[in-house]
């Protein structure tokens, strides 16, 4: 229930002139409204400002890379939900020790 604000480089720019311009950075991809994310996150500026690193798309036929071009993602393609979440578990569990 709580709201949680994070960043990711890229998005349109309206000029005055009222052109709007889409700017991204090729192979990283912006979430879409709707959609359900695994999102690893990064924190700025004494922790205020949250980017995403990357992120995994949640669809039933798996897990889909947000980023296209960084090849350790790809090792989770079409990985469940559950599988995705529950090894991400065990890596949060096993760097705290």
């Amino acid at each position: 229930g709580s709201v949680l604000t994070i960043d990711r480089i890229g998005g349109h720019v309206k000029y005055p002139s009222g052109q709007k311009v889409l700017y991204r950075i090729f192979g990283m991809n912006m979430p879409q409204i709707g959609s359900r994310y695994l999102f690893f996150l990064t924190s700025k500026h004494t922790k205020q400002d949250l980017s995403i690193l990357t992120g995994y798309e949640l669809t039933q036929d798996g897990a889909a890379p947000l980023d296209e071009e960084l090849p350790q993602v790809r090792s989770l393609t079409g990985v469940s939900e559950k599988d995705i979440l529950q090894r991400v578990l065990n890596l949060v569990r096993n760097s705290s020790n």
